[in-house]
């Protein structure tokens, strides 16, 4: 409703992604009710708005990092479970 494209939640995704995703306590974060709240959203895409596109290896990273951090966060449900 407010405008943005496809592409704006696809920048924040990957841009928070790739600066949260390793850092446990901002990793939590990483939801839909942090990112996409309109305030904190049109923030978030105004701190990748002017940088560059990302490049190939960039999302290459990015996929590999939300990997990983899905990796921890599935072998701690299981350790707590235990």
């Amino acid at each position: 409703r407010e405008g943005y494209t496809f592409s704006d939640f696809k920048c924040v995704i990957d841009g928070k992604v790739l600066e949260w995703a390793h850092d446990p306590s901002m990793a939590k974060y990483l939801r839909p009710a942090t990112l996409f709240t309109p305030s904190k959203f049109e923030a978030y895409l105004n701190e990748f708005e002017h940088s560059e596109s990302i490049e190939l290896n960039q999302k290459e990273q990015i996929k590999e990092t939300l990997r990983e951090a899905l990796r921890q966060k599935l072998g701690q449900e299981k350790l707590n479970k235990q």
